[in-house]
C-alpha cells in the first residue's frame, strides 16, 4: 500500500487516507505528523460552489516527518523591538 501514497494522492474517505498513512510509515520506519491542513468547512467558504464529499474531513492536509520536514517560521513581526530599552 506504500505506493499509493505520494504527493497529490486523493482518498475516497478519511479512513482510507489514514489506514495508508499508516502503512506508510511502518513501510518506511518514520513518523509523520500533520503539519497543515484545510478543513472541509473552510474549503466551502473559499469556493461555494465547489462539490466536496461528506466522506471527508479535511480538504487538503500537509504531512511532515518528525525529524525534518519544513522549518517553522512564525507569522509575527520579524524585526527587533526598537522602543524596549
Amino acid at each position: 500500500m506504500a505506493a499509493n501514497l505520494a504527493k497529490a494522492s486523493e482518498f475516497l474517505t478519511y479512513q482510507q487516507l489514514k489506514s495508508a498513512v499508516i502503512q506508510w510509515q511502518k513501510d518506511n520506519a518514520v513518523n509523520l505528523y500533520m503539519r497543515s491542513s484545510r478543513s472541509l468547512d473552510s474549503a466551502k467558504k473559499r469556493a461555494p460552489k465547489r462539490v466536496l464529499s461528506s466522506n471527508l474531513k479535511y480538504f487538503s492536509i500537509d504531512y511532515a516527518c518528525q525529524h525534518g520536514g519544513k522549518k517553522y517560521q512564525h507569522k509575527g513581526t520579524t524585526g527587533a523591538r526598537l522602543n524596549q530599552m
